[in-house]
């Protein structure tokens, strides 16, 4: 099955669940999608488990920034009720 291409110009956020030299995985939100991308399109400072912006339509989709109002996975991990739910201390 060939892969959705939006036509519609759209901005949707995503988190970097994998990400190697090729490809970069994410999973967009509303609906909850994982989508890939070429690597090359991820900025330099972002990496795994960072909330991303993706701004564009058809093919033109490109990575925008890492969303700036949205705390990482290892940061929400960090906090002291997570890290006793999960044993960490």
């Amino acid at each position: 099955m060939p892969a959705e291409v939006l036509m519609e110009p759209t901005t949707r956020s995503g988190v970097v669940i994998a990400l190697d030299d090729a490809v970069a995985t994410i999973v967009l939100t509303d609906p909850e999608e994982e989508w890939y991308f070429p690597a090359s399109l991820v900025p330099e400072h972002v990496g795994v488990d960072d909330v991303v912006v993706i701004e564009g339509a058809g093919r033109s989709l490109r990575i925008v920034a890492k969303d700036p109002l949205a705390p990482s996975v290892e940061s929400r991990l960090e906090r002291s009720l997570n890290r006793r739910r999960l044993g960490l201390r």
